[in-house]
Parts: structure tokens; C-alpha cells; sequence
């Protein structure tokens, strides 16, 4: 049908009418209200219905609705590049395909629901919010919005002098007590790690003064859950600083920090519960703990007992919570990031292959920071491969314990599946000195290393180990190879740079993906001074990080002190 006849018969879809007629039906049938992003326009809340037509057509057909359990996507031409960048980028990441719809025109389908290893997940949902994260509001529609958001009691002013007291009192407690702090965080990680987290620890809580007009007022309860690496420096960025601007912090340490107690032992060893008496530590199972802060209070609003969510983990786990929650609550999504490493024909070599050593050892590979691909120019490859080699043969592994080991046991236990799927998968480019061997016994993998051209294909893969995935090409345009597309976009977060690619300083300038921010010169992520607690962190692409509130998702790079202020705290003093 072309789109003259759809908009004739169903109504234009700019000027949808958000109210409903149901002929001879007494279902309670919502269209969404809408706003126009470039002509197309994007719903403010999901139309969740199955079979709409078997229970009475609406007056206007959204552009989004769900039909015979399958979700229709309409004016599908329309949408902007980027909007329709972040859409392929879901459907790829969930692996669905769309089909077009007969006897329709622009207007696409697919199934409502995907099956994951995390469970189900609304495809409705997920889109919705990707639709949305780039509309424009005007001031008077964000008064509006905020109008219909529940109140937030912000009648507690912070007396910054006295947080910046507390956080540097817990300094010197962690300072005066480090080696018992480092031997119980070597029952969990390196003691190259160790050692870094806690100097990461003692830079933040020692640096809040950066931070200082962001700690204007209190907000209520922070619920958290944390990544499964770095126990302390996490505990620091998520619990202890967003408890210093919230009555309650509830934090839920991952399953493999509960196990033998490990994160008691921590929490015991910091004293975190005197310093941090707001603070409550969570061992219930994820279901519990949503059901939990999703909640909603018995009051004329339905305000949620929870204001604000930090969450980091897969992006797929992050919508799927998400999913649960009221849209009035401030979500902070920490997921991961493709992190390239590219080492230009001018390279300095040792420092890059210091570089890659140290970001892809961290936590022996399971960091967000670790590179998927290290995009090598061909003439310097054959150097950075031999260099690199004779550092990973060097490479120590086994028991945590042993403070000259820099590759310990993984931590997740679904992990060395994935990875012995990722070494079949590239058996061709395999090292024969560094061939993905791994010990079950001990869930162990041996430094890996894997030798691919960039034009066999680019690795987007995230890998969770130490794997090392080295990408040569021949001329610099030929970056583009790993910069364009779904796969790179979902998850673009920092790329780093030895030498100087002229593709990849014009992609950083040029691109929506990125800022001035994102791109690290001649030194490596986990450098001093590089990142920090005080500092923005993440990415632009959707998986690496975003804020999502009011149904909306806006990726950018997160730091919880800064969003709950600019998030929650200013619009609402100004309501």
C-alpha cells in the first residue's frame, strides 16, 4: 500500500492523536503520544499490545506498534541514519532479521521477543528507547515532562566540606591498613591489580573537590550492580561516592565476589560499614533485588522507592533490567567497548607493546578497557608481533597468590567456553607459540595470540581473556574496515593511538561516535592519570555506556556524581 493510502487510512503519522477510539471493545488500548525527530516520528512510551486489530482498530496507527506478537516499525525510510544505525545495531547484537510487512509500505516486522543466555528480552522496549534518546524537547515539553515525573524530596542540602571530611578520613583508614586491604583483594585479582585499584581508590575519594558542584542535594535510595572486576576501585565509583549524595546506597557485588565471602572479607578489611553507615551490601539473587528497588510506593504518584540505577554489565543485561523499572528512574549504564589500539608506521613499538601488554593483562582480559583488535600497519607488524611474542613468553600464570603472576583464574564462569568458541573460530590465525591453550582444572587460559588481516575480517568480539587479536592493514584508509558499520558503532568507546593514523584522527573529529575524549595518544588507558574516579568514563556508542530516564537513552560516558546532579537534582529544584 503506498504511504499516501497507509497515512489516508490510518492518519498521518505526524500528527497521531494520542487518545484511542475502540469500536464495540473494552480493552484499555494506549497509542503513544509523540514527538517529530526530523518528519519521523518517535513514540514517548511502548504501545505493548498483541493483536490490536482482533480487538479494535485505533483512529492513527503509531509508528511503532505490536501486532500478532510481532513488533511493526513504520516509515521505516525515514528514519535518521544515526536512529537507524542504532536500530540495525540491536538486531544484530540479539541476531534478528526483520521482514517487510504486505500490503504495507515502510513498515517492517519482528518478533517481540528474544530468547538470551540473560533471559527474555522486549525488542519493543529496546527499540523504544533507542528511538527516542535523540528527540529534541523544547523547554516548555521538558517542563511538561517533568510535571508528570513524581516528586523527588531534595530537601536536604549537602554540606560538601563535610563529605570531602568523611571521604578523606576513609583515605587515611585505607592508607594505614593498604596490606591487609591488598591480601584480601589477592584472593580475587593480581597483585599488579590490586596494587593499581587501590591507588585508583585513594586518587578519587582524595580528589572529590573536582567534583565539588555536583554534591548539591540528597537524593533517596541508589541501587547498584557492580561489574565483577576491580572490587575496591568499583565500590568506590558506585557505592561510597553516590552514598555521599543519597540517603541509602543498596549494592549488590556480582556472584563471583560472594563466593567464600570474598566481598564480606573486603567490606570487613575497609570498615566500610563504619565509615559508610548508608551503605548495605546485598547478597540477594538478581530477581530479588530488582523486585525490590522496582517497586513503586502506595501514594498519589507511584513514586518509585528507587531514584536512581547503576548498572554495568552486557547491554543486554542492562535492558533487560531496565525493562523492569518506572521510566521516572535515572538509570547509569556501564556496559563495554571495542577499545581498538592502533599502531601507526611511525609507532613507537616498546611503548606500544607496554601499552598493549598492560591493558590486555588487566584482570587477565575481563575489563572493559582490554582491546578487541590491535589494528597493526604492515610495516610494523612483523616487529610489534616478535616483541610481543617475547613479552608473552615471559608472562606468568597460576594462583592469585603469587605476586609475580599476571594471569590468574577467570572469573567468569561462562567465560572459557566463549573463549575456546573464539579460538576454533580463528584456528587458521592462530600463533603456534600462543595457541589458546587452556586449563580447565584451574579455569586458566594461557596468553593467546592471534594474528588476523584486517581485510579477513574485523574482530568486534569482546574477549574476556587474554587474548591478544593482532589486525594488520595496509594502508591507513583501510581503517575504515573496523570503524564502520553496526558491530563497531554499538559499542564505540576509546581508541588509542601510538604514532599518528591521519583515518583515525579524521574518523575521531568527525565522528557522532566519538569526541576529543575518546581518543588516547601514545600511552594506554590504564596509564596514571588517564582515567580517573573524578572523570567522566565510557563511550558514545549505546553499549559502552548511556543515561536512561523518562524512556529515553542518551549514550555518553558516565560519572555518577555528575549525572544524578544534572539528571535528577537541577530539573527538579527548578519544578
Amino acid at each position: 500500500m503506498p504511504k499516501r493510502q497507509l497515512d489516508k487510512k490510518y492518519g498521518s503519522s505526524a500528527n497521531t492523536n494520542p487518545g484511542v477510539s475502540l469500536a464495540n471493545s473494552s480493552a484499555d488500548i494506549r497509542v503513544p503520544t509523540q514527538e517529530t525527530l526530523d518528519g519521523y516520528p518517535i513514540i514517548q512510551e511502548e504501545l505493548l499490545v498483541d493483536g490490536i486489530n482482533g480487538r479494535g482498530k485505533p483512529d492513527r496507527l503509531p509508528p511503532m506498534y505490536v501486532e500478532k506478537g510481532q513488533v511493526h516499525l513504520r516509515g521505516v525510510s525515514q528514519i535518521p541514519d544515526e536512529i537507524r544505525m542504532q536500530i540495525d545495531t540491536v538486531l544484530h547484537t540479539y541476531g534478528v532479521t526483520t521482514t517487510p510487512v504486505e500490503d504495507l509500505d515502510d513498515v517492517i516486522c519482528m518478533p517481540l521477543q528474544v530468547e538470551t543466555d540473560d533471559g527474555r528480552v522486549n525488542l519493543a522496549k529496546v527499540i523504544g528507547h533507542i528511538t527516542r534518546f535523540k528527540t529534541p524537547k523544547t523547554p516548555k515539553q521538558n517542563e511538561e515532562l517533568l510535571a508528570r515525573t513524581a516528586p523527588i524530596d531534595l530537601s536536604v542540602e549537602l554540606d560538601f566540606e563535610a563529605i570531602d571530611a568523611r571521604a578523606k578520613q576513609f583515605v587515611e583508614f585505607l592508607e594505614s591498613n593498604r596490606p591487609e586491604i591488598i591480601a584480601v583483594l589477592t584472593q580475587y585479582e593480581t597483585h599488579e591489580v590490586a596494587e593499581d585499584e587501590f591507588d585508583r581508590t585513594i586518587d578519587l575519594l582524595s580528589s572529590l573537590e573536582e567534583n565539588k558542584q555536583f554534591f548539591n542535594r540528597e537524593v533517596g535510595r541508589v541501587a547498584v550492580f557492580s561489574p565483577r572486576n576491580q572490587p575496591l576501585y568499583a565500590f568506590a565509583c558506585f557505592g561510597i561516592v553516590p552514598s555521599l549524595m543519597a540517603r541509602e546506597v543498596d549494592y549488590r557485588p556480582p556472584v563471583a565476589m560472594q563466593k567464600e565471602n570474598f566481598f564480606g572479607e573486603l567490606t570487613a578489611a575497609t570498615k566500610s560499614a563504619e565509615h559508610f553507615p548508608n551503605v548495605s551490601i546485598s547478597t540477594a539473587n538478581r530477581r530479588t533485588f530488582i523486585e525490590k528497588h522496582a517497586a513503586v510506593n502506595a501514594d498519589a504518584h507511584s513514586t518509585p522507592k528507587t531514584d536512581v540505577v547503576i548498572v554495568t554489565g552486557t547491554p543486554e543485561t542492562s535492558d533487560k533490567i531496565r525493562q523492569q523499572f518506572p521510566d521516572q528512574v535515572l538509570f547509569i549504564t556501564n556496559g563495554a567497548g571495542h577499545n581498538p589500539i592502533v599502531i601507526a608506521e611511525d609507532a613507537d613499538i616498546e611503548e606500544a607493546i607496554k601499552g598493549a601488554l598492560t591493558v590486555g593483562l588487566y584482570n587477565q582480559g575481563e575489563d572493559c578497557a582490554s582491546p578487541d583488535s590491535m589494528l597493526v600497519h604492515e610495516s610494523v607488524a612483523e616487529e610489534f608481533t616478535r616483541r610481543l611474542k617475547e613479552e608473552l613468553g615471559e608472562v606468568k600464570t597460576g594462583p592469585y597468590s603469587d605476586p609475580e603472576v599476571r594471569v590468574g583464574p577467570l572469573q567468569g564462569s561462562g567465560d572459557l567456553l566463549e573463549l575456546h568458541n573464539l579460538v576454533r573460530e580463528h584456528v587458521q590465525w592462530l600463533d603456534s607459540q600462543f595457541p589458546g591453550e587452556i586449563n580447565i582444572k584451574d579455569c586458566i587460559m594461557r596468553p593467546t595470540l592471534i594474528v588476523k588481516p584486517l581485510e579477513k575480517g574485523a574482530n568486534h568480539t569482546e574477549l574476556f581473556g587474554p587474548v591478544f587479536v593482532v589486525q594488520t592493514y595496509k594502508e591507513d584508509a583501510d581503517l575504515k574496515d573496523y570503524f564502520t558499520g553496526p558491530e563497531y558503532a554499538r559499542n564505540a568507546m576509546y581508541v588509542t593511538m601510538y604514532g599518528n593514523s591521519n583515518y583515525t584522527r579524521n574518523f575521531i573529529a568527525n565522528s557522532k561516535l566519538h569526541d576529543e575524549t575518546t581518543l588516547v595518544e601514545n600511552t594506554h588507558l590504564h596509564a596514571e592519570g588517564v582515567e580517573r574516579g573524578v572523570n567522566a568514563y565510557g563511550g558514545f556508542g549505546i553499549g559502552a555506556s548511556h543515561l536512561s530516564i523518562g524512556g529515553r537513552q542518551n549514550p555518553q560516558p558516565t560519572l555518577p556524581q555528575r549525572d544524578i546532579d544534572r539528571v535528577i537534582v537541577q530539573p527538579n529544584l527548578k519544578k
